[in-house]
Formats: structure tokens, sequence, C-alpha cells
């Protein structure tokens, strides 16, 4: 998972970017002049578990091929505190809260 809000990904034309889909790891096939958009912790926290941010993975490519890709990361100020974000009631109703990781604790103050 990526820490911040969003992740905006530029790959090339080689796979390698991975997603996790009900227990397995799809792969992110690269479409031309698109951008691959991950959800980051912080924005699950502020929907309150509406959005999931991305479990993803990069798999290495084979000897001989290089695989570029240029990754933006949307993220929050250190001194930064995370609001909920005032959801529309249907959206609201269907948050599950932010996922409980003891691994890796989610909090609302950044820094």
């Amino acid at each position: 998972k990526d820490g911040g809000f969003l992740t905006l990904l530029l790959q090339d034309e080689n796979k390698g970017l991975q997603v996790e889909y009900d227990g397995s790891w799809v792969n992110v096939d690269p479409i031309p002049q698109t951008l691959v958009v991950n959800i980051g912790e912080l924005l699950e926290l502020a929907s309150n578990g509406y959005l999931r941010a991305t479990v993803h993975r990069v798999m290495t490519p084979p000897p001989g091929v290089e695989r570029i890709s240029v990754p933006f990361f949307f993220s929050a100020r250190l001194d930064a505190t995370i609001p909920l974000l005032d959801l529309p009631e249907e959206l609201a109703a269907e948050a599950r809260g932010p996922a409980s990781d003891p691994d890796n604790p989610l909090f609302r103050n950044v820094g």
C-alpha cells in the first residue's frame, strides 16, 4: 500500500505491476497513454474505509528487459491531521472503517 492520498503511475509497455484482488495477484497490463491511479492509506482514512488503499507489488522483469515507471505521490504535510470526508449518506453507509493491520497501523496525525 502507498502511504499518501493517491499515486499516479505512468508505466512503459513492459508488465510488472500487480494488485491483490480476492486473495490473488492480478497483472495491471500497461495501456498506452494512460495513468494507473492507486488509492493510498490517507484516502482510506479520510473516507472512513469507503475507499480502500490498493495492495500492490512490482515484479522484477526478466534479465535483459528494462521496465520504467514514473510515480507521482500525493501526500500530506508532516504536521497534518487527516479529517473525515463528509460523504453522501448512501456512501457513508457503505464505509467499513479503515483496515486494521497491527503490522501497519494507520494514524490520522501524519507526522
